[in-house]
């Protein structure tokens, strides 16, 4: 079906596939494929605000620290890119700093977010598992912080940076509701906005699923195993990540039987998932970030940014619906397009093919 641009609200039916230091500025060679590739400017750090920052529900965060990653040539274009809450600030693998960044598979020299021709921004999210203001840096319970309050703090790393304006801001789950709420706070400073599986709101039996893994956590806090909270969150997380269809094929219904109890391939899978999540992540970061998710509400008319949304038909997180009601609203030229995937909420980290291409079919339509 064709990719030009389709009427408010049209689904463009795709296909199925197959199945830290001080700041600092350098330059460093990025891997692709085999190949380093040199000449393109790294600048990496934290640098604290300056000044209280409020947020939307009444907390106050003292001059509170924010981490970034800028990656491209001098004076290009700036690319925003944020992911899931489970994302950090560094989105590609650089010699200087050669583990995998979370856009791993769409960032770097000749990828979709092309680094010899754009400059492409990171941010670690407030409230947080990593360098910017969060439980990480800050002891006790951290207040509540919404999808705006990382818009407005992206607003103001970008004067610390001196980018007066993003070319296209990508968000994909989590990042795709703070890029909607970039778009409409800040519509002078956007040129367009590509998001993955993020909605002006979250669907309510998503937000339900959600309060039953933060109750999970926090009554395992109480007992003095916040890790084990974190793999049942995480585990009961995973359900939702991916598609039925997917479950069906990769897991048997035959149990085996441990210490007199059935057990079921798909649980293993489910808590050795947990298991790795409880291994990296803060329980109070994940509660901050899950509460987040269920924070957003924007009303989609304020968006006057031209638009593109990404969704699986299979994703129950950010639902077809959902998003579809969300490209009718849109104050602006809106291209809605549904893909069919076996990885339900989780096609935006696998169906790299499929979405790089869409991304550098924007980015060079301009």
């Amino acid at each position: 079906m064709s990719d030009q641009e389709a009427p408010k609200g049209q689904t463009l039916n795709l296909l199925p596939l197959p199945a830290s230091p001080d700041s600092k500025v350098s330059v460093s060679a990025y891997r692709s494929g085999a190949e380093l590739m040199t000449g393109i400017s790294v600048r990496r750090g934290e640098f604290s605000l300056g000044e209280t920052f409020t947020l939307q529900y009444g907390g106050q965060l003292p001059s509170p620290q924010v981490a970034y990653e800028l990656i491209g040539p001098e004076g290009a274009p700036v690319l925003m890119a944020m992911g899931g809450i489970s994302a950090t600030r560094h989105i590609t693998s650089t010699a200087d700093f050669p583990e995998a960044g979370w856009w791993e598979d769409f960032a770097g020299p000749g990828r979709a977010l092309d680094t010899s021709r754009f400059r492409v921004l990171g941010m670690d999210f407030l409230g947080g598992n990593d360098q910017t203001q969060g439980p990480r840096l800050q002891a006790g319970v951290f207040p509540s912080v919404s999808p705006e309050d990382q818009a407005r703090l992206v607003a103001r790393l970008m004067d610390e940076l001196a980018i007066p304006s993003l070319h296209v801001f990508f968000g994909a789950s989590y990042g795709g509701m703070v890029a909607l709420q970039f778009a409409a706070l800040f519509p002078e400073r956007i040129e367009k906005v590509v998001i993955v599986g993020a909605t002006h709101r979250p669907p309510a039996i998503a937000t339900a699923l959600r309060c039953v893994q933060r109750e999970a956590i926090r009554r395992c806090q109480k007992l003095g195993d916040a890790a084990e909270g974190l793999r049942i969150a995480r585990a009961i997380g995973m359900v939702t990540y991916r598609s039925a269809l997917e479950f069906e094929q990769r897991f048997e219904a035959t149990p085996q039987f441990r210490d007199g109890r059935a057990t079921f391939p798909v649980q293993d899978y489910l808590f050795s998932r947990g298991d790795a999540f409880a291994e990296r992540f803060l329980p109070e970061a994940v509660l901050c970030l899950s509460e987040s998710i269920d924070l957003q509400q924007l009303e989609p008319e304020r968006i006057t940014t031209p638009t593109d949304l990404f969704c699986a038909g299979s994703d129950y997180v950010a639902p077809p619906d959902l998003m579809l009601e969300l490209s009718r609203r849109i104050a602006a030229p809106c291209r809605y397009t549904q893909y069919e995937s076996l990885y339900g909420h989780d096609s935006f980290l696998k169906e790299v093919d499929l979405l790089g291409s869409h991304f550098k079919r924007i980015l060079e339509n301009g």
